[in-house]
């Protein structure tokens, strides 16, 4: 959700496929890495379809193919590789699907998230729009101070696309996730594999830290605020919790030191949400770190450069794991 590959000069996806890159390097393989850039909050069927037609453009005719797919960008994966579903393409498009070896799914909301429900309500949709406004007053206002045009623009046109089209919101929630897992198979042959990421809650900077860092106050309200959300739990609809397989919590406890709430997320998808095949690397890290955007401070329990590329030897090994 809100995922892209370039916006200004933050490069999404440059961190994990470098690193991935360099991993498989040193096991002596060759790989070519690709980051897709589909419609932010555009629904998973359409997310799905451009993510088969970039493979289908870039896959070549031979050699075998591995999906990583960050947030929802797990489920375009997930519904791109179903021998089940239907993207409405072009035969073409999916004669590289036979080749396809691995789907890896980091912080991905398999069983939906609370906050995609909030989004969805009425209210919840006046904010995001409001969240959104509000960026973009922002954006143009550094039009007249910066020389960076193109940048802008490029930032103003993302923000207009969550606007024109945000229907992965109400697919995100629990209730819908329900229905997308009884639509999409996994396919046999290929290795499903997830990274869980869980995240505290972060304590304010302070008065003093909030006077000299505005910037960082703001980002740790808003990371605040979506935790919270989050953290909401409908005994209805539990976001996975019900379902985690007694290997995915062997592992969880292991890490955790014991079994994470039913609370716990990662400031954005619940840690029960993101559990969906072979558990490759769980730990501390939110939403955005998970994919090597994490922030340095002097907490013990949060994702470095040790951890991440931890993280990321444990995915490119379940690559490479037969299924």
């Amino acid at each position: 959700m809100f995922g892209f590959v370039q916006l200004g000069s933050c490069d999404y996806f440059g961190p994990l496929a470098s690193a991935v890159q360099e991993v498989f390097e040193d096991a002596g393989q060759r790989v070519a890495t690709f980051a897709v850039s589909v419609p932010p909050t555009a629904s998973i069927r359409r997310r799905a379809a451009a993510l088969a037609a970039f493979v289908a453009e870039t896959a070549g005719e031979a050699g075998p193919i591995h999906l990583v797919g960050h947030s929802t960008g797990g489920l375009d994966a997930r519904m791109v590789a179903s021998p089940t579903a239907d993207l409405g393409v072009p035969g073409a498009t999916l004669e590289w699907v036979p080749r396809l070896q691995s789907v890896t799914t980091i912080a991905t909301p398999h069983f939906g998230t609370p906050l995609a429900a909030y989004f969805a309500s009425r209210g919840g949709e006046r904010g995001l729009h409001a969240l959104s406004a509000a960026a973009r007053t922002v954006l143009v206002s550094r039009v007249v101070s910066t020389a960076n045009h193109v940048r802008i623009r490029e930032l103003l046109k993302f923000l207009e696309s969550i606007r024109n089209d945000d229907g992965v919101l109400a697919q995100l929630t629990p209730e819908a996730m329900d229905l997308f897992r009884a639509g999409v198979e996994d396919r046999p042959g290929v290795v499903y594999q997830c990274v869980a990421a869980m995240a505290p809650k972060r304590k304010g900077l302070g008065l003093f830290k909030t006077v000299l860092h505005p910037g960082r106050a703001a980002a740790a309200a808003l990371f605040h605020t979506l935790h919270s959300i989050t953290s909401r739990v409908d005994p209805a609809y539990p976001c996975g919790a019900s379902e985690a397989s007694k290997g995915h919590l062997r592992v969880l406890a292991e890490v955790f030191g014991s079994r994470p709430p039913l609370t716990a997320n990662d400031g954005v998808v619940p840690v029960y949400s993101q559990l969906w095949g072979r558990l490759a690397w769980a730990g501390y890290a939110d939403h955005l770190g998970i994919v090597g955007h994490f922030y340095r401070d002097r907490l013990q329990r949060s994702l470095d450069e040790s951890r991440f590329e931890a993280m990321v030897e444990s995915v490119v090994f379940g690559m490479m794991r037969p299924s």
